[in-house]
């Protein structure tokens, strides 16, 4: 099992582009991609979790360790399915599209245990909330803009519904090439330094690991969440 996991891993950043065995692990992958009419009912509130094909997503998973590195709400209105998500802006989009923008139809659908409709529901209108904002690529935890984590936790954390745990930037994994590219791409825009005139790549780094950051796995692991579906290992 972890040579299974192992092999995951390594397949689902990309690195078997080639070869038998990525082939068959291809194929294998295809057979359990996720399919809408095999998921479980759905409800208003829960929590969905994929490994997503932005140009970030390397970054965000070493930095966290962690295949889930884009996560958003589950909107049921009728018939129509939605997740709510942060992406370039805060706004709904169809379940069965935000399953194809991940890798490989990967998906892991969570629920608060014992949650109340009542709850479920204004989990919904506290996301919706921030319809329209944009993303936020320096991962702060001021509202004006929205990274996916954070509007998760920020949806339940308005309901009164503590999940997750904040963590410091600083404790997580950073000294990887692609965390610390990506980092370095954008640090002199990052606003908390910019609005504190750090001048310099050092003085702002030293700004960005005392920041408050909610990640996916922190919701992910979250013991007070049952796993509802998922087709990762």
């Amino acid at each position: 099992m972890e040579i299974k996991k192992y092999l995951y891993k390594v397949f689902i950043w990309g690195s078997l582009s080639a070869g038998f065995l990525g082939v068959v692990f291809f194929i294998f992958l295809m057979v359990s991609w996720a399919d809408l009419d095999d998921l479980p009912k759905l409800q208003n509130g829960d929590i969905v979790l994929h490994t997503s094909d932005s140009s970030q997503s390397l970054a965000i998973g070493l930095a966290t360790g962690s295949l889930y590195t884009h996560m958003g709400i589950v909107h049921v209105n009728g018939e129509k399915i939605d997740v709510i998500e942060s992406a370039s802006v805060v706004e709904p989009i169809p379940l069965k599209e935000w399953i194809e923008r991940g890798r490989l139809g990967r998906l892991t659908i969570l629920r608060l245990r014992d949650i109340s409709p009542s709850q479920s529901d204004q989990i919904i209108k506290n996301a919706l909330v921030y319809e329209g904002r944009p993303y936020d690529g320096f991962f702060t935890m001021l509202e004006d803009k929205m990274y996916c984590s954070e509007l998760v936790w920020r949806a339940y954390k308005k309901s009164g519904l503590k999940i997750g745990t904040l963590e410091k930037t600083g404790d997580l994994s950073l000294n990887s090439a692609p965390v610390r590219k990506l980092i370095e791409q954008r640090w002199s825009r990052y606003p908390l330094c910019s609005s504190n005139k750090e001048k310099d790549f050092e003085s702002c780094w030293v700004r960005i690991l005392e920041e408050d950051i909610i990640t996916p796995v922190s919701i992910a692991t979250d013991p007070k969440l049952d796993v509802v579906y998922s087709n990762y290992f």
